[in-house]
């Protein structure tokens, strides 16, 4: 019998519109490109991925991803299960919700986890995390063999900094509760920064944590890099001067990114870069979009180019472009943002530095003058001086930092490498 991989996520079947989305491509992609060579140590296996019902009204919707997804399960034998959930995204980040998809999704798993001699069971973020104990439950009733990881990619602390809300909280305590009390729970280890604060927030047992460590597929396409006569198209496009230096923010407009530090920190280079602001929003309508405006006008940033909906072309363009000088990541709390190793990689022979803030995995990805620049998040107004130093070091510092940027990606995030050793976890001979 074939073993089987159950992947529980929201993000990236239909859409690809955050890290979330990034993870799963990279899961599918990694799988496709290396299928053979897992299979040849850990025997065949299938590929299904458990994702809620959507419909061309949900958030960045895009056909081409449902066929995408469903050609590479489809490849390993596997399919894909539609499970019911609120198309509201307000009514998305619900506990209320999130126990109907880890109801729906556990009663999944166990319909058809027979036909496997056992299963791996990966749940992305809190809409699966219970999903795990109910399995658990049920499993030997339904004469299945079944092991569960629990993936999260933040958490509520993380992202509700201003105002926690306690009802998913108490949903996330008990899920990470779950792997204390069954054997066959264990949570995803996808940085070690992560790892600690699930341990001090949550109580995590240190003995619970299976290495997942977040990863990149460095043979997509997607790190090909563009010629330097599509680099100028893309900026020509989007009306991105060619003649001055750029400082680049991109990332979910939310407010714990961190934005509004960044368009506060640049009184003092305002006039001598070109800003670039890609600022991805389910909602053109969104307060925060108004928000960013704002501080736009209010500090009277002219220089600037603002845009508020998901590319993927102009970003990778820029963090080529020679005269793009710094990326800035100025988040108030991030887990492990892909953001700095995308970067890296485009940037591996021309292209920006990264200055990011010192919170969460921000703290654990840049050292200090070796691989980037960090700013303290408890002192914002400190970005400005790391901007300021930044864009006076010499062009061969920023070669250096820029390579040692990228040979450490290359060292530590290689996707086969990562996954083979989490298999090797669950399903070694």
């Amino acid at each position: 019998m074939k073993k089987a991989i159950f992947y529980l996520t929201f993000n990236g079947v239909f859409n690809n519109t955050n890290g979330v989305g990034t993870q799963t491509k990279t899961l599918l992609q990694g799988i496709e490109l290396n299928y053979h060579k897992l299979t040849d140590e850990f025997g065949d296996f299938e590929l299904n991925l458990i994702v809620p019902i959507y419909n061309n009204k949900t958030w960045g919707y895009d056909k081409s991803h449902v066929l995408f997804a469903e050609n590479i399960v489809k490849q390993t034998g596997g399919r894909i299960f539609y499970i019911p959930y609120s198309i509201e995204i307000s009514d998305f980040w619900t506990v209320s919700n999130w126990r109907a998809m880890s109801y729906a999704a556990a009663t999944t798993v166990l319909q058809n986890a027979a036909k496997y001699s056992e299963s791996l069971v990966i749940t992305v973020d809190p809409p699966y995390m219970h999903a795990p104990l109910l399995i658990e439950r049920s499993c030997n009733d339904f004469g299945v063999k079944v092991k569960s990881l629990i993936t999260m990619y933040s958490s509520t602390y993380i992202l509700e900094q201003s105002k926690v809300s306690y009802d998913k909280l108490g949903w996330e305590y008990e899920g990470i509760a779950s792997a204390r009390q069954h054997n066959n729970i264990h949570i995803a280890k996808i940085c070690e920064s992560f790892a600690t604060h699930l341990q001090q927030k949550y109580g995590a047992d240190e003995k619970s944590f299976v290495n997942y460590t977040s990863s990149l597929l460095l043979e997509s396409e997607d790190f090909a890099l563009f010629s330097d006569k599509e680099v100028k198209e893309i900026l020509n496009r989007y009306s991105i001067p060619t003649d001055k230096k750029i400082v680049l923010a991109f990332g979910r407009a939310d407010y714990v990114k961190g934005f509004d530090i960044f368009l506060n920190s640049l009184e003092k280079i305002k006039d001598k870069v070109h800003i670039v602001m890609i600022v991805s929003s389910h909602s053109q309508k969104d307060p925060i979009i108004d928000e960013y405006k704002r501080i736009i006008r209010t500090n009277n940033i002219s220089d600037i180019t603002l845009v508020t909906y998901y590319t993927r072309d102009l970003p990778k363009a820029l963090s080529q472009w020679s005269k793009t000088d710094i990326a800035v990541c100025p988040s108030r709390g991030d887990t492990f943002p892909n953001v700095p190793m995308e970067i890296a990689l485009w940037a591996k022979n021309s292209g920006p530095i990264c200055v990011t803030s010192n919170a969460d995995g921000l703290d654990e990805q840049i050292t200090d003058g070796y691989n980037g620049y960090k700013f303290d998040i408890t002192t914002p107004e400190s970005l400005t001086e790391v901007l300021e130093h930044t864009l006076a070091i010499s062009s061969e510092q920023k070669t250096i930092i820029r390579k040692n940027a990228y040979e450490k990606i290359i060292e530590e995030r290689d996707f086969y490498k990562n996954f083979r050793e989490t298999l090797t976890h669950f399903w070694s001979k």
